[in-house]
This record gives structure tokens, C-alpha cells and sequence, in this order.
């Protein structure tokens, strides 16, 4: 009977790792970073992700090393490292359908934590420390994936669902700037463009100044901004004719 609280540990532990793993497969094959994601876009999901991660993984850890208790310590640096991974992940690929993977290695990975502080017996070292590996590979994954923001090409034509609407941009000096054709339905105008700021996702920054015939209300300098669509095809959006967001895809 004395061997029983080892061999608790010794199911749950690897139990623990193969979740995180299976947990961490399933974010690698869903996540998708390749989404263009319009600057702010779920900033309180960040936010929270990454305030509950610290609130769990860093007093567990202090306490894991208070106790000397390296697995435990090990298991709760894996669970930052994983929240960490999952708000940078988030940050490009959005809150599709890999969360669910995400939340569950994050559960598996501090559930490992409180069994390690808490058992009478010393944990085994390799599930511990492949929840290390496990989570510092998802963190690169993360950081690498991400790009540190997505250029946006805005040269070239947009169009509408149904061939609507759609918008050409030349830049023919390469400096950020250069002529537009916009075409609503019959109607028809032109003007210049211009990039305030360098072209990432997060910090866009177009805008039209239109001259002449307008084929759209609103003021004289319309935004232009990213509000979603993939690297291979953005998707920009634009006030429409009748007031609602008229959405232009790159092609």
C-alpha cells in the first residue's frame, strides 16, 4: 500500500503529458496564422488568457520552489510558457477552433502542476520536463508563425462579392502612395492613396483621398482599413453607398 501514492503519479503524470501533447497537436493542425487580423481584434481575449495564465502558472511555480520541488516547477513553467504561446498565437491566428485544444493542454499541463506540489512522492523527471520541450516548441512555433505582423499588399485590385464593387491601386514608385480607381456599380472615381505607416496588419493606416466624382458619401479622406481575409487574400473595408461595410477582397 505504501507504493500507492508513486503509482498514482506515475499514471497521472504521463496521462497529464499525453494530453498536453494530443492538446498541442490539435492547435498546431487548427490554428490557422495565416489570418489577417484588424488591429485590436480581441485584445480583451488576449488579455485575459494572458492574465489568467500568470495568475496560475507563477505562484505555483514560487511555491514549487519554495517546497524544492523541481517537477512541479517544471510542469507550472510549461503552463506560462504554453499561455504565453497560445496570446502570441491568438494575436494572428484568431479564436477559431483550436482554443479548445489550447484551454485543454493548458488544464492538463496545471493539473500535472497541482498533483506535483501535492504528491507524498517524488515525480518522475521525463513527463515534466517534455512539458517543458512541449511548450517552448509551441512558444517558437508561435513567435515564428506570427511573422511579428503581416505586410499588406495594397497594390493591385480589389473586388466584391458578385463583382460589386471594385477597387485598383498602383504604386508606381514604390513609396506607399500612388492612384486609385474605385467603381460602384455604373459609377466610377478616382483619386490618390497614401500609407501613413509601415504596412503591418496591426497598425493600418490607408487612405483615400478622393477627388471628383465620388461614388461613396462620407468625408473627402476615407480609412482603408484590414478587417480580415488570409495573407493570400485580405479583405479590406470600406463605408458603402447605402451605409454598411462594403468588403473588398485582394485577388
Amino acid at each position: 500500500m505504501e507504493d500507492a501514492p508513486a503509482d498514482r503519479l506515475g499514471i497521472v503524470l504521463p496521462f497529464a503529458l499525453a494530453v498536453e501533447l494530443v492538446g498541442v497537436a490539435g492547435v498546431f493542425a487548427l490554428a490557422d496564422p495565416t489570418l489577417m487580423e484588424p488591429e485590436y481584434e480581441g485584445f480583451f481575449t488576449y488579455s485575459a488568457v494572458a492574465l489568467l495564465g500568470t495568475a496560475l502558472a507563477v505562484p505555483a511555480f514560487a511555491f514549487a520552489l519554495a517546497r524544492r520541488n523541481g517537477a512541479a516547477a517544471r510542469w507550472a513553467a510549461a503552463s506560462g510558457t504554453l499561455a504565453v504561446a497560445f496570446v502570441t498565437a491568438m494575436s494572428a491566428a484568431g479564436t477559431g477552433p483550436w482554443i479548445v485544444c489550447a484551454a485543454v493542454t493548458l488544464l492538463a499541463s496545471y493539473a500535472a502542476t497541482l498533483v506535483s506540489l501535492f504528491g507524498s512522492q517524488r515525480p518522475p523527471l521525463f513527463p515534466s520536463a517534455a512539458g517543458v520541450t512541449a511548450a517552448v516548441i509551441v512558444l517558437v512555433w508561435a513567435v515564428w508563425s506570427t511573422g511579428f505582423g503581416t505586410d499588406a499588399d495594397y497594390t493591385g485590385t480589389w473586388t466584391a462579392r458578385h463583382d460589386a464593387a471594385s477597387l485598383t491601386m498602383t504604386d508606381p514608385t514604390g513609396s506607399g502612395g500612388g492612384q486609385y480607381t474605385l467603381r460602384v456599380g455604373m459609377c466610377t472615381e478616382e483619386g490618390e492613396w497614401r500609407l501613413d505607416y509601415p504596412q503591418m496588419t496591426t497598425s493600418v493606416q490607408v487612405w483615400l483621398r478622393r477627388e471628383g466624382n465620388r461614388c461613396l458619401g462620407g468625408p473627402t479622406q476615407v480609412q482603408l482599413p484590414v478587417v480580415g481575409g488570409t495573407e493570400a487574400a485580405p479583405v479590406v473595408g470600406i463605408p458603402g453607398p447605402d451605409g454598411t461595410e462594403l468588403l473588398l477582397t485582394k485577388r
